[in-house]
């Protein structure tokens, strides 16, 4: 029995030839089975090698997008931090400045000179705000004008003179002056 290749490429079994066409046969089966290997190995190869391709392309191509979502990621949170800065620096700015005018408030109700001078002798890192609102402005003024009474005017209860009386502010007419009053008047007036 003697095995050939047909055109498809299977062995088939012939009863009509002798041993010695079975080792051709056999070298000629294994010679054909071998080209059929390497030809599979090619084409495996290149398929594999077109499919491994495609997905190295694909792979790059996802990379790049992370890259450029990555980039644009540190773009929005670097926006996102300097937005946060901002708004921090805000907050503090308007705090001080509501600081500063509960300040010159405070001062201004402790008999200040002039409020605005006592600005520079509280420093606002020594000012503490609770969580009700409510300060130690009042204790910080307090210990200032003990230490520099000349910021503040000294409140005096007993007057000198006397207080005006209450009467008609409005002038007096010439008709209705006596002569005397229209000489003396007149003397102000030409005094000047």
């Amino acid at each position: 029995m003697r095995a050939l290749l047909g055109r498809d490429g299977l062995a088939r079994n012939d009863e009509t030839g002798g041993a010695a066409q079975s080792g051709e046969a056999d070298a000629n089966v294994d010679k054909q089975f071998k080209a059929l290997t390497e030809r599979v190995a090619r084409t495996a190869d290149s398929d594999l090698k077109e499919f491994l391709s495609g997905i190295l392309r694909a792979t790059e191509t996802t990379l790049s997008d992370l890259k450029v979502m990555r980039e644009r990621l540190d773009d929005a949170q670097a926006k996102a931090d300097a937005a946060a800065t901002a708004a921090q620096l805000a907050r503090k700015d308007a705090s001080a400045t509501v600081i500063r005018a509960d300040i010159r408030a405070e001062a201004q109700a402790a008999g200040a000179v002039d409020a605005g001078d006592v600005l520079p002798f509280i420093n606002l890192i020594d000012v503490q705000v609770g969580e009700d609102g409510k300060s130690n402005i009042g204790e910080l003024i307090g210990a200032l004008k003990r230490a520099k009474p000349h910021l503040f005017s000294k409140v005096s209860t007993s007057a000198t003179h006397a207080a005006p009386k209450p009467g008609n502010a409005t002038p007096k007419n010439a008709l209705e002056m006596t002569t005397g009053e229209y000489r003396a008047a007149k003397a102000r007036f030409t005094r000047r």
